[in-house]
């Protein structure tokens, strides 16, 4: 659920945070810190977290409950698009940006479908420990010491357990939306959409502050983001579709494209149901032949 980002400062996972005069002593900062995987698992009703999660998840879903839905709506729209993906014949799984473990697991529900589903996680650093202990204790699990900065890196780590010469289901739940434009996410999902084979799905959820699509509960939704930016590392960097639409360039998006959620995990018919989150899935297409349209 959480992006692939170290906790204390602006490198992605996979990569050592450097101590700064601010936080000497990360240990401590743990505890003292928010931060977003153990604040979502709080909204999400999981027990993997301490008393400053607590109290931020309490702020935030007091300015505005429906930040804390759309974070589950994006959950749900996870699920709904893995479900169908399998459903699709396709059985390889990368999840970026893997938060602390939710039930249904991905790799339990896809192998509802199918047993031979190879999956591998790559968790957020906060949540590595948790996931390595519940989701990699299986045959056709594996977790993954990388993340969406490094997509070579990336890529090649899971060349060692998925067939990248077949389509993969890539899932990227809140990860976009906390990689600020300064590090190129544009770049990093062109770089890894490069190593993907044609048909690959990119299942990608962001919050969205937009005032068209909200509404009346735009104002309240800027101060939620605000509220959580405050306290929680690292923070929400919220866009509108037509910002999200070129971090996708090249993908062929599945109806009905970049959508707002409701609560459902479905894009939201009525204004008054849609939450502060953008879903859509892409879709790697087939590659071009020179000199062809």
């Amino acid at each position: 659920m959480t992006p692939s980002r170290h906790p204390q400062d602006d490198t992605f996972a996979g990569q050592e945070s450097p101590s700064s005069p601010e936080d000497p002593d990360p240990f401590t900062s743990v505890f003292t810190t928010a931060q977003a995987a153990r604040v979502q698992d709080v909204w999400f009703g999981g027990k993997d977290n301490f008393l400053v999660d607590r109290v931020s998840a309490a702020k935030v879903a007091s300015t505005a409950g429906w930040l804390p839905a759309g974070i589950k709506a994006g959950r749900l729209f996870v699920l709904h698009a893995v479900r169908a993906a399998v459903d699709n014949g396709l059985d390889q799984i990368l999840d970026i940006g893997t938060g602390l473990p939710l039930q249904p697991y991905l790799h339990t529900l896809a192998w509802q479908q199918n047993a031979k589903v190879q999956v591998v996680y790559v968790p957020d650093p906060t949540s590595a420990t948790i996931v390595r202990a519940i989701l990699a204790r299986h045959d056709g699990t594996s977790v993954l010491d990388s993340g969406l900065a490094t997509p070579r890196d990336l890529l090649a780590q899971a060349d060692l357990v998925l067939d990248l010469t077949r389509p993969v289901i890539v899932v990227m739940d809140g990860v976009l939306d906390q990689v600020p434009d300064a590090h190129g996410p544009a770049d990093l999902v062109g770089e890894l959409g490069a190593g993907l084979a044609p048909g690959s799905r990119l299942i990608v959820t962001h919050v969205t502050a937009d005032q068209v699509l909200l509404g009346d509960r735009h104002a309240a939704t800027v101060e939620a983001i605000a509220v959580y930016n405050a306290a929680v590392v690292p923070p929400l960097v919220p866009r509108t579709a037509a910002e999200i639409e070129p971090l996708l360039s090249g993908l062929e998006f599945e109806a009905p494209g970049i959508a707002a959620l409701g609560r459902s995990g479905a894009q939201a018919t009525r204004d008054e149901e849609r939450l502060p989150m953008l879903a859509a899935v892409g879709v790697v297409p087939p590659a071009r032949l020179e000199g062809r349209p």
